[in-house]
């Protein structure tokens, strides 16, 4: 069964994305800040394929996690890593965008 890792300050919101996702059969973990994200990638031997990051309270933490998922995933020894989509409520900058994703992240608005 695929696994998500799911990344959202707002836990109801977070809980909401997680019931979704359940119903179309993956397996979801859901935490609320990107130090959780990185104990939880670190501590399980199973990997996941998706991580959805919701940059909606704080962006630049937001990229801090996509490069700290990045890096985790190549010194474990995992690659390619999963899939990181962040979610985000309004434009970003062009250039912070383009920052995301060279670190492999991937953007997408929501609303």
């Amino acid at each position: 069964m695929p696994r998500v890792l799911i990344v959202d300050e707002d836990e109801a919101h977070g809980k909401e994305l997680g019931e979704r996702l359940q119903v179309k059969r993956l397996q979801v973990v859901s935490c609320t800040s990107w130090d959780a994200a990185i104990r939880i990638l670190k501590g399980t031997p199973e990997p996941f394929e998706l991580v959805v990051l919701n940059l909606s309270l704080n962006p630049q933490e937001g990229l801090e996690c996509v490069r700290a998922i990045y890096e985790l995933h190549w010194k474990l020894g995992r690659f390619p890593g999963p899939m990181v989509l962040c979610a985000a409520d309004r434009l970003l900058d062009p250039d912070f965008e383009l920052e995301l994703e060279a670190s492999g992240a991937r953007v997408v608005y929501e609303g």
